[in-house]
């Protein structure tokens, strides 16, 4: 299958839409797309950018609950040997 060529505009809107996005996201990303031959599948830079997006929701969401879960804890309560 023929990819067509990637054009200014799509580069301009994939940086516009990732920028506020880990790197190690999008490294991660971009190996699974390579790894999982969707190039070859027809799949173009839209479904890069959603899957980008997708994981990074997914982090964010996990990173939050962590956070609240972490919050919900008690302290610890130190124990003086006197």
């Amino acid at each position: 299958m023929q990819v067509a060529p990637i054009e200014q505009s799509q580069y301009y809107m994939f940086l516009n839409e990732t920028k506020d996005i880990k790197d190690s996201i999008l490294f991660d990303s971009l190996n699974t797309f390579l790894d999982k031959s969707h190039l070859e599948k027809g799949h173009g830079i839209h479904y890069l950018i959603k899957m980008i997006k997708n994981i990074n929701d997914t982090v964010n969401m996990k990173d939050a609950y962590e956070k609240k879960t972490l919050d919900r804890m008690p302290p610890i309560k130190e124990i003086s040997n006197d």
